[in-house]
């Protein structure tokens, strides 16, 4: 499932984009959804290609079966993978057929792509293993599809590549999505293909957009505050990031009571690590802290629950 500071960047991508291209608010929100939702399509482009995967062997030991001289292995072939009931459930499940078409998700001229890394898992040690087990269970065939993921998807860089190419949010997405196929393939077995939710709970769903939405609203009053608090820094010398950072931030200090103040510090001052300068976590650590002082003494800042201040 995504996380919540998954979500916290999803926000900042969307703030950022809001300030470079002028959207407005309800467009900002918009593509905020929007690129949310993409974690769920690459989610569904992955496991339509481990139904691809099943798809391919199945092929191959059909070839093998109809060539002029088929040898007794091609007559009598080893059906470890086609027999796997995790992956036999994902290529023939009810439940994915109508999200494919909802989604539009298509390998199209990729799956020769897709066909490489099949051919690749083929020849390795741990498909070879595989094969040897003589009455697989479903513990083996779970151990099996986690590695072939594991192995084949997860840190694949041509596959990578090409999911950057078709959308420039996939390229952080892939830590979520790859939590979401882990979740798949342990929780399914015979019987039942568990598809995992996108969010934890509804709550998240609406958390990222009223984190937006709030610090987008109050964008200028939060502005003025940080202004107060830097007096000595002409507001073109905050980096844009910085201020994003500070305004989302503000806007979880405000507006979400159940949040505690030392949780959305650490968040915050993590992300200024990731996209932003070496001192910005230092600077923005600073204000934030004078600004909490603040407004918890304003009383605009009250936190719900035990410990949460």
């Amino acid at each position: 499932m995504i996380t919540r500071r998954q979500l916290r960047i999803k926000a900042l991508q969307a703030y950022y984009a809001h300030h470079t291209t002028g959207r407005s608010l309800p467009n900002t929100i918009k593509a905020l959804e929007e690129s949310v939702e993409s974690v769920y399509e690459l989610f569904l482009l992955e496991v339509k290609a481990l139904s691809e995967f099943h798809r391919f062997e199945e092929e191959r030991l059909e070839r093998g079966r109809k060539k002029k001289m088929p040898t007794p292995e091609d007559l009598n072939p080893n059906t470890v993978l086609v027999d796997n009931p995790i992956l036999k459930n994902i290529r023939f499940s009810d439940e994915l057929s109508p999200l494919y078409d909802d989604h539009a998700i298509r390998w199209g001229d990729d799956r020769d792509l897709l066909y490489k890394v099949y051919q690749r898992m083929i020849q390795n040690e741990a498909y070879a293993e595989y094969k040897a087990i003589a009455t697989p269970t479903i513990e083996d065939h779970r151990a099996f599809l986690l590695e072939l993921y594991t192995q084949f998807f997860a840190y694949n860089d041509t596959l990578q590549e090409l999911y950057e190419e078709r959308s420039i949010h996939w390229a952080e997405d892939l830590e979520a999505v790859q939590m979401l196929i882990v979740s798949l393939i342990k929780h399914s077995n015979e019987d039942q293909l568990v598809i995992p939710s996108l969010f934890k709970s509804e709550d998240d769903r609406e958390y990222v957009v009223q984190l937006l939405r709030k610090a987008m609203q109050n964008g200028d009053y939060f502005g003025e505050l940080i202004a107060a608090q830097t007096k000595n820094w002409e507001a073109d010398r905050i980096a844009l990031i910085d201020m994003i950072l500070m305004k989302l931030a503000l806007a979880e200090l405000v507006y979400f009571p159940q949040i505690p103040i030392k949780v959305t510090f650490n968040e915050y001052l993590e992300l200024s690590k990731q996209f932003s300068t070496s001192r910005s976590a230092v600077f923005i650590n600073g204000v934030l802290d004078k600004l909490t002082a603040q407004l918890k003494k304003d009383e605009q800042i009250r936190k719900v629950g035990k410990g949460l201040m």
